[in-house]
């Protein structure tokens, strides 16, 4: 017979009795879903002389100006001659980089593709693209949105 005190004494042990935590499995990793994408480069005014130069990354193809392309990032180019544009899209995004002169009005009057364009956006880690343009005088048109004479 089981005397009470032990019978307690057991029945505490069992109650207090703690599971070993479970060991991971190979845990998934996650996937990425955004790329972060770094534009860099240099660009040469060539005839032309803008108030602003700016690096663009587009939906779009950079010539004729789209107008109504969605700029996914941009950044006014120093007066160096050097730009750097950092944005985050959805992997495999295909964006076009583009280099746009603008006058005081914000009107487009000089432009540059980069020759590897569509660039496709995707990848582990930074994604990179450095690009050498030179400006190319066109006839004065509208930015693609998004785009001033003054922006940043």
């Amino acid at each position: 017979m089981i005397r009470p005190f032990t019978l307690s004494i057991l029945l505490l042990g069992v109650a207090c009795k703690k599971d070993e935590p479970a060991k991971p499995r190979g845990l998934p990793q996650a996937k990425v879903a955004l790329a972060e994408v770094e534009v860099s480069g240099s660009y040469q005014a060539g005839t032309t002389t803008p108030k602003t130069v700016q690096i663009a990354v587009l939906d779009a193809p950079c010539l004729p100006v789209p107008a109504g392309a969605k700029v996914m990032g941009h950044e006014v180019a120093a007066a160096s001659g050097q730009f750097f544009v950092e944005l985050f899209v959805p992997q495999g995004t295909a964006g076009h980089i583009c280099l746009y002169g603008l006058d005081e009005g914000g009107k487009v009057i000089a432009a540059a593709a980069w020759e590897k364009n569509p660039f496709v956006m995707k990848g582990e880690g930074e994604v990179e693209a450095h690009v050498v343009l030179t400006l190319q005088p066109v006839d004065a048109t509208d930015a693609p949105k998004g785009l001033t004479a003054s922006s940043r």
